[in-house]
């Protein structure tokens, strides 16, 4: 894959960004699950 030299940490905010790009149509739900989400990122 492209990037493999990239930190884990850095995946992670690619991963973060596709998340939020797939959610601009926004529900409640998907503001829960990115919410969720990005807590797991941070600890």
């Amino acid at each position: 894959m492209q990037g493999s030299t990239i930190q884990k940490t850095d995946t992670n905010n690619q991963n973060l960004f596709t998340f939020e790009f797939s959610s601009l149509s926004l529900n409640k739900n998907d503001i829960f699950n990115y919410l969720e989400y990005s807590n797991k990122l941070n600890l």
